[in-house]
């Protein structure tokens, strides 16, 4: 969804100017007016503390993936095999893996994604799809 100031779409006018060429344009006020306040939206991110990471899915990809925002960083010391555990709403699975081909086809798995954040897949299908999980669902990884 598009930022909104007082209810109004601001990117949309912005984007069509721009995509007609930045030519005629002499500074940022030709985009449109000057807002005094902006707004701040609460942005709280995965939180790590003892065995455990709290986090959220943030977004699907086009495979039906379901990527959170627990980054490999954070991931970082923790145990890649049985002993941990990735729960999203009432599914788990067991084991960060390195890639799909590691499980056999429709085997929930997580494992780090392209954007180094954690992701879970269902091997040849789509994890959207079967789950019927969406982007702000909780996720917790347990070790």
């Amino acid at each position: 969804m598009a930022p909104t100031f007082h209810g109004r779409d601001i990117m949309a006018p912005a984007a069509a100017h721009l995509s007609l060429g930045v030519g005629s344009l002499k500074g940022p006020d030709d985009l449109g007016p000057v807002h005094a306040q902006f707004v701040s939206l609460d942005w709280p991110g995965a939180v790590k503390v003892a065995n455990r990471i709290d986090g959220q899915v943030t977004a699907i990809d086009s495979f039906g993936n379901l990527v959170t925002d627990i980054t490999r960083e954070m991931l970082a010391g923790v145990p890649t095999d049985e002993t941990v555990g990735v729960f999203c709403d009432e599914h788990e699975t067991r084991c960060i893996f390195h890639a799909y081909a590691d499980q056999p086809p429709m085997t929930l798995i997580a494992l780090i994604g392209s954007n180094d954040c954690l992701e879970l897949a269902i091997v040849d299908d789509s994890a959207k799809i079967m789950l019927g999980v969406k982007v702000g669902t909780p996720v917790q990884v347990r070790w």
